[in-house]
């Protein structure tokens, strides 16, 4: 009888441990489901930093927005983002109407990919980059792609849109900044 009892109490510390552990592992699991709160646009007319990233290559690059007599458009992608991929025809419409009065950064949040991604979706930026620092992340408050920013060559923003440009506000409002009507959206 004496085992039995100890048999018992074995048990039920083994069934409450365990328990335990699975309530520990669930509230683990559920946090990390949980996608960052997600960061706000930057206001029109807010001074932005240089941008520091990577060159295709790996090697160090440096962005700075008074470099060129045009403002500059840094395009946040990544080559396995879906919303990338169906943002594409709006993308090369703006890329084509807009080459001679903006100048055109490709910004990959990805290292892997990007050359082979460009190429065969014929994409020609004025500049390729990859890899931001995280102070240029934080800078930008850069989060899910796409994201397309307008940058005068003063350092101030002009422009910010997060997201694909299937849809108002960034369809309306991009369509508006550059003075262009965007293909009917096709999924």
């Amino acid at each position: 009888m004496r085992i039995g009892r100890y048999l018992d109490f074995g048990l039920l510390l083994c069934f409450v441990a365990m328990t335990g552990a699975m309530v520990y592992v669930a509230l683990q699991l559920r946090g990390s489901r949980m996608p960052p709160a997600p960061r706000p646009a930057l206001a029109r007319g807010t001074a932005v930093p240089d941008l520091d990233a990577q060159g295709i290559g790996g090697t160090p690059a440096h962005l700075s927005f008074k470099g060129d007599s045009r403002p500059t458009v840094p395009y946040v992608f990544s080559p396995a983002c879906v919303w990338c991929k169906r943002n594409l025809v709006n993308l090369k419409s703006l890329m084509a109407v807009d080459r001679g009065r903006f100048r055109w950064v490709a910004l990959s949040t990805l290292n892997t990919g990007v050359e082979d991604y460009l190429t065969s979706n014929r994409l020609r930026f004025d500049k390729v980059l990859v890899n931001a620092s995280a102070a240029s992340m934080a800078a930008y408050h850069i989060g899910a792609t796409p994201e397309t920013f307008v940058v005068g060559t003063d350092q101030k923003l002009l422009a910010d849109w997060r997201g694909a440009w299937a849809s108002d506000p960034v369809r309306g409002e991009g369509q508006k900044f550059f003075a262009l009507t965007l293909p009917a959206w096709r999924e």
